[in-house]
């Protein structure tokens, strides 16, 4: 089943992550979505456009540079898209991934990008730090407060923001968003090895 392919172990996390993002987008059939940070994800294709058949891109810098069918391959922070493109975007396990100030910078993007009355949100973890791999990194990362976490081989750089940190560093640049916040108190029984704690949801205003 390609849909399985390429979790592992994360495969009941990640059905979890796009459940959630199917049932908080509430889509329908004018949506244009967009899947962030997307990788070999196949949610777009599979649920999105195979289910529902909607309209919906995946977007990842990794892919050919350009929009090719319904693949985006570019920087999220600075996008080939026109203003209003899109009515709904999701990231999952793919915001932490902006290093320094770009997860800044995409949030203006996605202010540029979403049309009014649009949504999109993010999977969100439940402490504060920042992974880095003294293997990998080979630039200066930003660590701000946040704690500094080493991890062998595993990415140069990864923040991930408690209730706390979101609401500091997130929420309080999105003057155009009505934002809300989900937490998940269960997420140990649905999902033994789950980290999916927090959604927050954001709603572009009138």
């Amino acid at each position: 089943m390609e849909y399985k392919q390429g979790y592992g172990d994360l495969f009941e996390e990640k059905v979890l992550e796009h459940y959630i993002s199917e049932s908080t987008l509430c889509f329908n059939s004018d949506d244009i979505y967009i899947d962030i940070g997307a990788g070999n994800c196949h949610f777009y294709s599979t649920i999105i456009t195979g289910k529902y058949k909607y309209q919906a891109y995946s977007m990842d810098y990794k892919y050919p540079k350009g929009i090719n069918d319904n693949k985006i391959g570019c920087d999220a922070t600075d996008t080939p898209l026109n203003n209003d493109f899109c009515t709904k975007v999701a990231l999952h396990c793919a915001f932490e991934m902006f290093e320094n100030e770009n997860d800044i910078l995409l949030l203006n993007e996605l202010a540029r990008i979403i049309k009014l009355g649009g949504e999109f949100m993010i999977i969100v973890h439940q402490e504060a730090h920042i992974l880095s791999s003294p293997t990998i990194s080979t630039y200066p990362i930003s660590y701000h407060d946040e704690k500094r976490v080493w991890r062998k081989n595993f990415v140069r750089a990864a923040r991930f923001y408690s209730p706390h940190t979101l609401k500091r560093r997130v929420i309080s640049q999105l003057k155009e968003f009505t934002c809300t916040v989900y937490h998940i108190t269960n997420i140990k029984e649905v999902v033994p090895n789950g980290y999916c704690y927090y959604v927050l949801h954001c709603e572009k205003k009138l």
